[in-house]
């Protein structure tokens, strides 16, 4: 019996060479996995778009309740910038908000989103295309390189031209540019 209890003291010695190596190597790829997808652009292009989504869906809300599309998008959780409308009517009686959470809002009603650029400004905007008039959340002064990482994000693709989202990139020596997220179209 001896003998076995020497046997089994001998087996319980500790983590082999390659125990050790397999565990190292997990923990390896869980490291470079997380700071691999964690890239800052793809992120702030996936938060913005998020954003984004969230004020054209509160505006499709709205004009359910008011008939017409708000201008601004501070209309969307505060019921006197909800005059006037898309349609040039006052929606401040048809009200039913709020249509989003508040967010911190220029005097012209725009979001600011300092966390994309410190310049960032999230607008409502509509123009005349396809079959009637496109309605559409616009994103100023976003970095070329959120831009880009948008459109993939977005369209599945990196064209600044196709699909939901339009991109419109700046110029040098400017390294900001403008997107557009379209939400509902009128015929």
């Amino acid at each position: 019996m001896y003998t076995l209890r020497t046997n089994m003291r001998k087996k319980q010695g500790g983590f082999s060479l390659l125990e050790l190596a397999v565990v190292v190597a997990i923990i390896g790829i869980l490291v470079y996995s997380f700071s691999g997808t964690s890239n800052s652009d793809r992120t702030k292009a996936t938060v913005l778009l998020q954003m984004m989504d969230t004020v054209g869906s509160g505006s499709a809300r709205l004009k359910l309740d008011g008939g017409c599309y708000p201008t601004r998008p501070d209309a969307l959780w505060l019921s006197a910038s909800a005059n006037p409308s898309s349609c040039g009517t006052d929606m401040t009686g048809q009200w039913r908000g709020p249509y989003m959470s508040p967010a911190q809002a220029n005097a012209t009603g725009g979001i600011t989103v300092p966390n994309i650029s410190q310049n960032t400004v999230i607008t409502l905007a509509s123009a005349a295309g396809g079959i009637g008039t496109r309605y559409f959340v616009r994103a100023s002064a976003i970095p070329n390189s959120v831009i880009s990482e948008m459109m993939v994000v977005c369209n599945g693709a990196a064209t600044t031209l196709a699909g939901r989202c339009n991109g419109t990139l700046g110029v040098a020596p400017a390294t900001v540019g403008t997107v557009d997220v379209q939400y509902d179209e009128t015929r």
